[in-house]
């Protein structure tokens, strides 16, 4: 069985899930930082890069897990020469052991966006 869970707008009409939790393991969507938890856009990687973190902890909290469930992890980059400064952040978040990571750039719908992650966390049930 497959749980969808969405913390999207509804007014938005978003055509995916968040995450969708599958057996033991658990999948998010592209997750965005430009905006912060008040609606205002952040300027630059750096906010915006915790900003997609947060994001994720509060999906994955969603989903009965947390970052230290995490096992891979898809960096999107707007900008290549912004990597340094995304992995100083990241460094920061997972502090206790790094899950597998792939970065790449790419162009956003949104122009604002610097950044974009998804994730798959595994959490065993109970």
């Amino acid at each position: 069985m497959i749980e969808f869970i969405d913390l999207n707008d509804p007014e938005n009409r978003s055509t995916f899930s968040s995450c969708t939790v599958a057996g033991d393991f658990i999948f998010t969507s592209h997750i965005a930082g430009f905006l912060d938890d008040q609606g205002a856009v952040l300027e630059g990687i750096t906010p915006q890069t915790a900003q997609c973190f947060s994001n994720l902890a509060n999906i994955l909290a969603a989903a009965g897990a947390g970052l230290e469930d995490v096992a891979k992890v898809t960096v999107y980059l707007k900008d290549p020469k912004e990597f340094a400064e995304m992995r100083e952040v990241y460094r920061q978040i997972f502090s206790q052991g790094y899950p597998a990571r792939m970065t790449a750039t790419s162009r956003f719908v949104d122009p604002r966006c610097r950044i974009q992650i998804e994730a798959v966390a595994y959490k065993p049930s109970a």
